[in-house]
C-alpha cells in the first residue's frame, strides 16, 4: 500500500486465508486468497480495489495466470460523534467506570453502518480478556458482563430523559 496511498493515510491488507492445491509434488491449477482490508478514510477506502486490481492483474501477466477479483465490501470505518462521546464518558464516570481514550483501531465494526443514519458513538468495555479478540485462546471474564449492562442500561435510562427534556 505505500506506493497507492498518501504516507498520510493508513491502510492495510492482511491475506488471512490462502488455498492452494492438495498435495506437495503437484503444481496447483487455481489458487484461492482471501483476506481483509481495514482504513480510516473512505477516500482511501475507494481506492483500493483498483489498487489490488492493477497487483493481481500484473502477477497474473507475468506469470501467464489469469485473476479474478471478488471484492466484498465490509463495514465503513467507526466515526463517533464528539459530543455524543463526552456525554457518554460523563455518564461512565458518574458510575465510577475508569474512562480511557482508546487507540485507534482498525478492527471492522458494523456499528459504522448505524453512524451512517444516526449519530453515535461505540464504547469498549474493558472485559480483562486473556487474549485479544479474534484470537483463538480469547477468553471473556464474565465478571464483566453485569457491570457492562449496568453502564447500558444506565446510559439508555439517561439518553430517554434527555429526550424527554428537549
Amino acid at each position: 500500500m505505500s506506493r497507492n496511498i498518501s504516507p498520510l493515510d493508513n491502510a492495510v491488507i492482511s491475506v488471512t486465508h490462502l488455498e492452494a492445491g492438495n498435495t506437495w509434488n503437484v503444481i496447483p491449477g487455481k489458487a484461492v486468497l482471501e483476506g481483509t482490508v481495514r482504513t480510516f478514510q473512505e477516500n482511501v477506502r475507494a481506492g483500493i480495489p483498483g489498487a489490488i486490481r492493477r497487483v493481481i492483474d500484473g502477477v497474473a501477466q507475468a506469470l501467464g495466470a489469469a485473476a479474478t477479483l471478488r471484492l466484498t465490501p465490509g463495514p465503513p470505518p467507526v466515526q463517533n460523534d464528539r459530543r455524543l462521546t463526552e456525554w457518554t464518558a460523563g455518564v461512565a464516570e458518574r458510575l465510577g467506570f475508569n474512562v480511557v481514550d482508546p487507540v485507534p483501531s482498525a478492527a471492522g465494526e458494523d456499528f459504522a453502518e448505524y453512524q451512517k443514519v444516526i449519530p453515535g458513538t461505540f464504547v469498549f468495555m474493558g472485559t480483562s480478556g486473556t487474549e485479544e479478540w479474534h484470537h483463538p485462546a480469547f477468553t471473556l471474564d464474565e465478571r464483566a458482563l453485569l457491570p457492562s449492562a449496568r453502564f447500558f442500561s444506565t446510559l439508555a435510562i439517561e439518553a430517554l430523559k434527555k429526550l424527554k427534556e428537549s
